[in-house]
């Protein structure tokens, strides 16, 4: 929330230390491509207590980092007060990816999470200022979280593996800025969170014959750069 507050802050000084002139037309449908970098947060809960933890109730939580892109579409419409309303629609690839030694057996288990592909359909109010639009965002997202723990030692050859991706849904919201390099190119920074709520990860670890159930949660946080091309 801090970095939302900071950002707003700064767009604010920034088109506000601007001397005003004509708004940009920013009508129409628009492509693009993101590249950023993220944060995934994931937490689960090991309900059965089974091959990894043997203890129904341990909880493990892991953070992530890395670099993310996509590809995004949309429309907006400019009102004559240049307030802009729009509609977009996004699928972005992070990279988030966080495996940890296990902490109850750290000879031979690690535990991996990570937040990868992510969907969202957001809804999108701006102000055309001169060349800039500053904006906020919000919408439905999902996202597919994937755990994945290893035993690399009590198995045999073989290690003992559970693994599991499923797709998990929530809410998305995010505030940006774009500028208008030409009349047909724009670019921005856009800062988005989401929350994909919980949901059940289970099935059976390979090699044994134990059932495996985990509530997973998870979140991400994407700062990009982003490139648009208005279609006029």
């Amino acid at each position: 929330m801090k970095i939302l507050v900071t950002f707003a802050m700064s767009i604010a000084s920034l088109i506000f230390a601007v001397p005003m002139a004509a708004a940009q037309d920013w009508n129409g449908a628009y492509v693009g491509f993101s590249l950023g970098f993220d944060k995934g947060d994931v937490d689960w809960t090991d309900n059965n207590g089974g091959w990894f933890t043997f203890a129904p109730g341990t909880m493990h939580s892991a953070t992530g980092h890395g670099l993310g892109g996509g590809a995004h579409f949309g429309r907006n419409w400019q009102s004559g007060n240049n307030l802009v309303t729009g509609l977009e629609f996004s699928v972005s690839g992070l990279g988030n990816s966080r495996a940890v030694t296990s902490p109850l057996f750290p000879a031979s288990d690690t535990w991996n999470t990570e937040v990868g592909t992510v969907i969202a359909a957001t809804g999108r109010l701006g102000f055309a200022s001169n060349k800039f639009m500053p904006y906020i965002e919000g919408g439905v997202a999902a996202g597919a979280v994937s755990m994945t723990n290893t035993d690399v030692v009590f198995c045999g050859a073989t290690p003992c593996v559970f693994s599991s991706r499923e797709w998990q849904t929530g809410w998305v919201a995010g505030i940006g800025l774009d500028y208008m390099a030409s009349d047909n190119f724009s670019i921005g920074v856009n800062y988005r969170m989401a929350d994909f709520g919980s949901t059940t990860h289970a099935g059976t670890t390979s090699g044994t014959a134990i059932a495996e159930n985990f509530t997973v949660s998870a979140k991400s946080q994407v700062l990009s750069i982003r490139l648009n091309w208005l279609l006029k």
